[in-house]
């Protein structure tokens, strides 16, 4: 452990301890040591999963290009959409990537990204990390966007995006970031998906769920 790791561990101890020498402090010692356990905890996993976020940049893994399907007018991965992004996607261990430079048609002040297009990026990457992790069909529930520095156009970008949490099915968490070429981090972003079940996608034609479930088998 590292110098914090080895505070906090102390402080745990120190409060156990209290609890052996004095009766009259047990229940709340006890309970001061596993609050502060339970936050070191949580705290070390998520700079684990910032670490690794930040570890895909240079990560020595290897890249794996996801075929999309072909056609239909997505805004974000549509290969039929003329003015969309077409985004390509690939994945790095537990990560799903896309690189992309964002043109003057996405800008919203001068040379800087317009944050609808932002959001849309962190939206997509998200929504394929879930479709990598759960073959599944699903829905956006909600997403939350902190904007950190100004997003570049004419710039290259990497956005990348991870599953954290699919213990409470059907919702299922994501989170996302968008970084520059330096790896400096621009935009990150947190989300709730709901996972669904084919029989509620009766507008969805049947030609597009087969597709669908086509990927989901080579996504493997």
């Amino acid at each position: 452990m590292g110098p914090r790791h080895d505070l906090v561990y102390d402080v745990c101890r120190e409060s156990i301890v209290q609890v052996e020498r004095e009766n009259d402090v047990v229940v709340s010692s006890y309970v001061d040591a596993l609050h502060l356990w339970g936050f070191f905890l949580e705290s070390t996993a998520i700079s684990l999963k910032r670490k690794q976020m930040r570890g895909v940049l240079m990560s020595d893994k290897e890249k794996v290009d996801i075929e999309k399907p072909k056609g239909h007018y997505c805004f974000a991965c549509g290969t039929a959409n003329p003015i969309g992004l077409d985004l390509q996607f690939y994945r790095r261990g537990d990560t799903v990537c896309s690189d992309i430079r964002l043109s003057r048609y996405h800008e919203g002040w001068e040379n800087i990204a317009h944050g609808g297009i932002i959001s849309t990026l962190l939206d997509e990457i998200m929504s394929w990390a879930v479709m990598c992790a759960k073959k599944s069909f699903f829905v956006t529930r909600k997403m939350s966007v902190k904007y950190i520095k100004n997003v570049p156009i004419e710039k290259p970008l990497k956005v990348i995006g991870m599953l954290t949490n699919d213990s409470a099915p059907p919702k299922v968490a994501a989170r996302a970031e968008i970084r520059d070429e330096a790896g400096g981090l621009l935009v990150r972003s947190r989300g709730e998906f709901i996972l669904l079940p084919e029989e509620n996608l009766a507008s969805v034609p049947e030609t597009y769920k087969e597709e669908m479930h086509v990927l989901f088998q080579r996504l493997g």
